[in-house]
């Protein structure tokens, strides 16, 4: 149990103060570059002004996600087969843009949007959840991390159907509905 140890709580502050560094210096200018785009993408103001993003250095145990949106947190390192792997800064930067896109929706939860995506047949909430995330990411990347986000998608069933309804709906139409129901929106 990790909390037996001692140093458990100081190593893993001492390893996010160093990763925080190397993403300041590698990963956040090209994350920024992404802000205004995601914004001006779903014509929304984001909601705060300032962006907390939580680093933590890994899982305490093996769990197949990198990061999550609410609270915006990413971890430094992913378990593959029971070992740690770094997280190279590029991936980051498609993490962090792939999670602000769920960021920026949040005012679409005090709508009705996802339970009008539901009744249009999207019954897993995982597929109505990135559906909008998709689009919005398919318009503001290049299509090399797109891709990239295809192949990741594959291991999972709803975040690959959510990429392919993208594909089959368009992403500009799903950016457009989700618009109609944004209240501050500016367009």
């Amino acid at each position: 149990m990790p909390c037996s140890d001692p140093n458990y709580f100081k190593d893993r502050r001492n390893e996010s103060i160093k990763g925080i560094k190397s993403l300041e210096k590698g990963v956040l200018r090209k994350v920024l570059f992404f802000l205004s785009k995601i914004s001006k993408t779903l014509s929304v103001d984001w909601e705060d002004k300032d962006l907390t993003i939580y680093v933590l250095p890994h899982w305490h145990k093996p769990i197949g996600m990198s990061a999550f949106s609410d609270p915006l947190t990413v971890v430094l390192m992913r378990w593959d087969g029971g070992k740690l792997l770094r997280i190279p800064n590029w991936r980051m930067v498609e993490i962090l843009v792939h999670e602000l896109c769920h960021v920026i929706q949040q005012s679409l939860s005090r709508t009705n949007y996802y339970k009008d995506l539901e009744k249009k047949g999207l019954k897993n909430m995982l597929v109505r959840n990135h559906l909008l995330t998709y689009a919005i990411f398919a318009k503001i990347v290049n299509s090399e991390m797109l891709m990239h986000e295809k192949i990741v998608t594959e291991k999972n069933p709803p975040y690959k159907e959510a990429l392919e309804l993208v594909e089959k709906w368009g992403a500009d139409n799903i950016i457009q509905e989700a618009r109609k129901y944004v209240k501050n929106g500016k367009g």
